[in-house]
């Protein structure tokens, strides 16, 4: 078996094709390989691999042989880590980009996954867990609330872990939603966690700033069946922003909201 790869991009495919039979095809006579496999990084239609099958017969056994630009790239989406490891690869990649664009939070994530995975031995699954988990497959969006102490974060905390399990990305918010916004991938399934949302921005909340683009996120979330978002806020908080908060209350967050009475570890 043979496989040769060829760096002719800029290579009209009728030259490329000329350049096969007359230089690659009489080694092949020579070499008479059982299988011969051609990647080029040249742009391929479905008419430019059948002429190139012809020309390299019978050594090329099928189409499916030939590997143009297109093949490459799609071979590159589900092998992240060649991509990432090789940076002539990723200069013009969207996906690699934000990657490095968003490294804080998903550093950030990982290490708070792993704390959960460690915790996870301890946890038992109570009527809250359950009743919370019904209200996010319902509406993609949890809000937990209950006085310090209750066992907020630990639910929360759990929660993210079952989807996860499912293959859900784990995303922890530090600071206010735009962390969400610059992460949100429409097509990947998303787990979002923003704990004590409120209380990190009731300032800007007040302004009617946060309070407006949370509101929308939630919105956003709720229409996208790829996606979970669970926040958590002390009930203090929560009651008086939904007072002071206009937004609040004309998006109608109490429907996403679960008070926790209960510890849950």
């Amino acid at each position: 078996m043979v496989l040769q790869c060829k760096h002719w991009s800029n290579t009209p495919l009728a030259q490329l094709i000329r350049a096969l039979s007359n230089i690659e095809k009489p080694k092949l006579d020579k070499l008479k390989p059982h299988r011969y496999l051609l990647t080029v990084s040249n742009p391929l239609s479905r008419a430019g691999k059948k002429a190139i099958h012809r020309a390299l017969s019978p050594y090329v056994v099928s189409e499916s042989d030939i590997y143009g630009k297109e093949d490459l790239n799609d071979l590159l989406k589900d092998k992240a880590h060649i991509e990432k490891r090789h940076y002539k690869l990723w200069l013009h990649s969207s996906s690699v980009l934000g990657h490095i664009f968003n490294n804080a939070i998903l550093g950030r994530s990982a290490f708070s996954l792993e704390e959960i995975i460690r915790s996870s031995s301890r946890y038992v699954v109570t009527a809250n867990h359950e009743a919370a988990l019904k209200i996010l497959e319902r509406l993609g969006v949890v809000i937990i609330t209950g006085e310090p102490g209750v066992g907020k974060t630990t639910l929360a905390d759990h929660l993210c872990l079952h989807y996860v399990t499912q293959g859900f990305d784990y995303l922890k918010i530090a600071n206010d939603i735009q962390e969400a916004e610059a992460a949100f991938d429409p097509e990947s399934k998303q787990v979002i966690y923003f704990d004590d949302f409120l209380g990190r921005n009731y300032l800007e909340a007040l302004k009617g700033h946060e309070g407006n683009h949370i509101t929308q996120f939630l919105r956003r979330i709720a229409t996208n069946k790829n996606k979970r978002f669970v926040l958590t806020s002390r009930s203090t908080i929560l009651n008086q922003g939904k007072f002071l908060i206009d937004s609040f209350e004309h998006g109608n967050v109490q429907k996403n909201e679960y008070e926790s009475f209960e510890f849950n570890s």
